[in-house]
């Protein structure tokens, strides 16, 4: 099962994914510090841990998008998701 909850910062998503991630007793990884990224400083700047968790995210089928700023988030996030 996969769950991607988008909002804006402070709305709530991190305590309403973690909420559903117990509730169903499936993972919960935070988007905030993959989605953000300097696409020159992406190998630099990654420790071990963090390119662990990409590496397990990726086999689990994540996708991801490398971004230059917000503007460029916000953008792909309204072109992405419909609202319902």
């Amino acid at each position: 099962m996969k769950i991607d909850i988008i909002g804006a910062v402070g709305s709530g998503n991190t305590t309403l994914s973690s909420r559903i991630a117990k509730e169903f007793h499936i993972n919960c990884y935070q988007q905030d510090n993959i989605v953000l990224m300097d696409e020159y400083k992406w190998h630099h700047e990654f420790n071990n841990d963090r390119k662990q968790l990409i590496s397990e995210l990726l086999q689990c089928g994540l996708r991801y998008k490398r971004f230059k700023n917000a503007n460029s988030v916000i953008k792909f996030c309204y072109n992405t998701y419909e609202l319902k």
